[in-house]
């Protein structure tokens, strides 16, 4: 019965592992990523949790190129639900949930990327997302443009006060 459970939870829609969050506060969704249990286990889980950015709650944010639609058939676990990612988010995170835990906002996963209202609504207060991050996490999965998409990105966030930033190579393992 639990395999036939299991079955029928990772055929479901993407959008079922997302709650509705609270659209008139500063509500968004950190991802609980699970770390491996052993050195090579390549199946990447995890939970989403909502939280109030008012509560001021302790997380890292991942800064990354989403990199072009490559449909390797890459997936991630989310509350028991099989997830579709692109090559470099999947790089980034089996990298980073080696040793331990991890509590992050990642934009792809943490917004329904499917509910308008709701991107339109999370991407409104990106910059106070990164700015409240204890730590920003900038992904290089140096593949040709992933460069200049990177500086972009850092020209947009530079103007917040960012803590820390530390730059994580795709040969780097923590």
């Amino acid at each position: 019965m639990k395999a036939a459970a299991l079955s029928t939870m990772s055929m479901l829609d993407e959008s079922t592992c997302y709650s509705p969050l609270n659209n008139t506060s500063r509500t968004i969704r950190l991802l609980l990523l699970s770390p491996a249990l052993h050195q090579d286990d390549r199946r990447l889980q995890c939970d989403l949790k909502p939280v109030c950015l008012d509560d001021r709650p302790v997380y890292n944010a991942l800064s990354y190129a989403w990199g072009e639609n490559d449909d390797l058939g890459l997936q991630i676990r989310v509350r028991g639900v099989l997830v579709g990612v692109r090559q470099n988010l999947w790089n980034a995170l089996n990298c980073l949930r080696l040793k331990a835990k991890k509590s992050l906002w990642v934009d792809a996963l943490c917004i329904n990327q499917k509910d308008v209202h709701e991107r339109n609504h999370q991407v409104s207060f990106m910059g106070t997302i990164y700015e409240n991050a204890s730590v920003v996490l900038v992904w290089l999965d140096i593949q040709g443009s992933l460069l200049t998409t990177l500086t972009i990105k850092m020209q947009i966030y530079v103007s917040s006060v960012i803590s820390e930033i530390v730059l994580l190579f795709s040969v780097l393992i923590f």
